[in-house]
C-alpha cells in the first residue's frame, strides 16, 4: 500500500514538472544577414550571416555561419502591443551600429540589450538613428 502510494506521488510530480521543463527548454532561432560591422553585449561583430538563438530567459547567443564569430549577450524582456515579426533594431551614430533589440519573430516579446557602461560612451549631442532589419526564421 505504502508503495503504491509513494508511485502516485512520483507519477504526480513528474506529471506536474514537465510543462516547466518544457518551458524552460524553448529555443527560438532566427537568421540575419548583417550588411554591416556592429556591437552587442561591448563586444564588436563583423558583417555577415548569423544564427540568433534565444534559449534561456536573459541570454542571446549570435553564431557567424560565413565567418567565425560567436557572442552571448545578456538581455530584458520588453513587450509589444501587438505581435511582432522577426527583426533587428541597430542604433545608428556616425558610421558605428549597435545592436538594440532582437525580435524572434510573431510574439509580443523581444529582447532588448543591455546599454554599455557609462565609461564606454562616447558623448554625442546628436541622437542616434535606428535601423530596423526584417530577418528570416529559421
Amino acid at each position: 500500500m505504502k508503495q503504491t502510494k509513494m508511485l502516485v506521488v512520483i507519477a504526480m510530480a513528474l506529471l506536474f514538472s514537465l510543462p516547466m521543463l518544457h518551458a524552460q527548454s524553448i529555443s527560438h532561432t532566427v537568421r540575419a544577414n548583417v550588411p554591416f560591422q556592429f556591437t552587442v553585449a561591448g563586444r564588436t561583430l563583423g558583417p555577415g550571416e548569423y544564427l540568433i538563438t534565444t534559449d534561456r530567459e536573459k541570454v542571446v547567443t549570435f553564431k557567424g555561419i560565413d565567418n567565425e564569430e560567436f557572442t552571448v549577450a545578456l538581455s530584458n524582456a520588453i513587450n509589444s502591443l501587438d505581435p511582432v515579426s522577426p527583426k533587428l533594431v541597430f542604433h545608428r551614430n556616425g558610421d558605428s551600429y549597435s545592436l538594440a533589440q532582437v525580435w524572434m519573430g510573431y510574439s509580443d516579446v523581444g529582447r532588448e540589450f543591455y546599454a554599455p557602461s557609462k565609461k564606454t560612451v562616447k558623448i554625442s549631442r546628436s541622437k542616434p538613428d535606428q535601423v530596423v532589419m526584417a530577418i528570416g526564421v529559421k
